[in-house]
């Protein structure tokens, strides 16, 4: 009796600290994804190449996100070598839909934010622009430099803390884990 007791609070704690563990592991590194959809209104951001090879780009697949004031990804781009073009590129941020009742763009006026991903690393981008860092429907802003700060570089493992081989440290689930059998 005293056995099936200690093994049910074993289970109960694992339970009760399972949210709190993935919680910490995940909020230490998390990389935006690219964006995917088309909310019908945009506005062009050009990244001149002097802002680009500003960039620490070593990953073969890096991209770059802009974020509005929520931290809704709202636009994305590719600056994978194959993908510039002179060693260039364009970004569409898209705007809000004001056909749905959710915000799933950029709103008029609305300051942007710019990340970086690059493989496994995470980057806070400070662009400076030749107009007012904000979104306006079909309206260009050419960037004119840029600098990065590493926010975070995500530790890939098993982030899942009832498998065998779970690792703390990681931040980023690579698919390793080992499911315990009770």
């Amino acid at each position: 009796f005293k056995k099936n007791n200690i093994q049910t609070m074993k289970n109960f704690l694992i339970l009760l600290l399972t949210p709190i563990i993935y919680f910490n592991s995940y909020a230490q590194c998390v990389m935006p994804s690219e964006y995917e959809g088309n909310t019908g209104s945009n506005m062009t951001v050009f990244l001149t190449s002097g802002v680009v090879s500003a960039l620490p780009l070593t990953s073969t697949d890096p991209y770059i996100v802009a974020l509005n004031s929520a931290g809704l990804v709202v636009g994305s781009a590719s600056l994978a070598q194959n993908d510039l073009i002179g060693g260039q590129q364009s970004l569409a941020v898209w705007g809000d839909d004001s056909s749905t009742p959710e915000v799933d763009g950029a709103l008029t006026g609305e300051e942007l934010f710019f990340q970086l991903v690059d493989g496994n690393s995470l980057y806070d981008l400070d662009i400076s622009f030749a107009g007012p860092n904000s979104y306006t429907t079909n309206a260009q802003l050419p960037a004119i430099a840029g600098n990065s700060q590493l926010n975070c570089s995500a530790v890939l493992g098993c982030t899942d803390p009832t498998a065998s081989n779970y690792d703390p440290d990681a931040t980023s689930d690579d698919g390793s884990c080992i499911s315990v059998v009770l």
